[in-house]
């Protein structure tokens, strides 16, 4: 039977596992979107393109293009993409990192090689590296809320958690409560408690909901 302060780092374990998937989905998402934008401003500005005979018969449907590509690129400085490819390019591998540096102790941990003292320092210390990767990368950003990527973490962390990890002696459990208590106690980025705001930041842009 797994003592509490196993289960406890379990749950911050699996946790920080579920997040590594969701910020490189995150970041994966914030790429595609900042690309397509520097492919339409490109193609809007190419004076090759705009000289093709066919905009001769749709030079309305044209100059509303070029209006959208120019009040694009007013706006682009002051929208959320580029600053937050940066953060989470960043933030993304040192989750990673993270949780193979759990993944490493719990070998230990679940065959009961440690004190429950050591566990629990163990599991803090991770909570703290987690945090402070947190606010190391994204200090004055708002991390992007996803259903759909925070669903598909969800599900890669577990299958990852029962199955990579199944010759541990704790295998299923705690997973199912992985938007409960464990986002609570680690900080995960659940709906409930992710806290992105309908502003970006502090600087008053749009937040992107995927």
């Amino acid at each position: 039977m797994q003592s509490n302060t196993q289960n406890r780092y379990w749950d911050v374990f699996a946790t920080i596992k579920r997040d590594a998937i969701y910020i490189n989905r995150c970041h994966g998402s914030v790429e595609a979107t900042d690309r397509w934008i520097s492919i339409f401003s490109a193609v809007t500005s190419s004076a090759a393109i705009a000289s093709w005979a066919v905009w001769s018969q749709y030079s309305f449907l044209w100059g509303v293009i070029i209006a959208a590509s120019q009040v694009l690129n007013a706006v682009k400085p002051y929208l959320p993409y580029k600053a937050r490819l940066k953060a989470l390019s960043n933030f993304g591998p040192d989750l990673d990192a993270l949780a193979l540096t759990a993944e490493t102790d719990w070998f230990k941990v679940s065959r009961g090689m440690l004190r429950d003292d050591e566990i629990y320092g163990l599991a803090m210390t991770l909570k703290k590296k987690s945090q402070q990767a947190q606010n190391k990368h994204c200090k004055g950003l708002s991390i992007p809320e996803s259903k759909r990527h925070l669903a598909f973490a969800n599900k890669e962390a577990e299958t990852y958690m029962t199955g990579s990890i199944q010759e541990s002696q704790y295998e299923t459990a705690s997973l199912q409560g992985i938007d409960g208590q464990a986002d609570a106690d680690s900080g995960g980025f659940s709906p409930s408690n992710v806290g992105v705001a309908s502003d970006y930041a502090e600087g008053g842009g749009s937040e992107t909901r995927r």
